[in-house]
């Protein structure tokens, strides 16, 4: 089981600017990301010191998110031609690997 958050921030300026400070656009109902990662470990040392470790992973989000004020923040021109149901009930699953290198003293 994992649990965790998701925060949001974008910055909008010219590229002849001093680039602003981040904006934070992460919707009030956004805050606990609960998931689970079934996942495999490999190990391979190549000698007493030296190894990597690969893991690939597959996460699943439980709880979906609504992404409509993010959306907003976004297109504020244009979120409202969106539609809603494409911003309302997202979740965050997919595959991945870790690759790590391993050296003990």
């Amino acid at each position: 089981m994992d649990i965790g958050s998701v925060t949001y921030d974008t910055r909008v300026y010219d590229q002849s600017e001093t680039p602003p400070d981040y904006t934070d656009i992460t919707p009030v109902s956004s805050g606990l990301a609960l998931g689970f990662t079934p996942t495999a470990f490999l190990n391979l040392n190549f000698n007493e010191n030296i190894g990597i470790t690969v893991r690939p992973y597959y996460f699943a989000q439980i709880f979906s998110e609504d992404l409509t004020d993010i959306n907003a923040a976004l297109n504020p021109n244009t979120w409202q031609n969106d539609e809603p149901d494409e911003y309302d009930s997202e979740t965050f699953s997919g595959f991945g690997v870790d690759l790590k290198a391993v050296v003990s003293f």
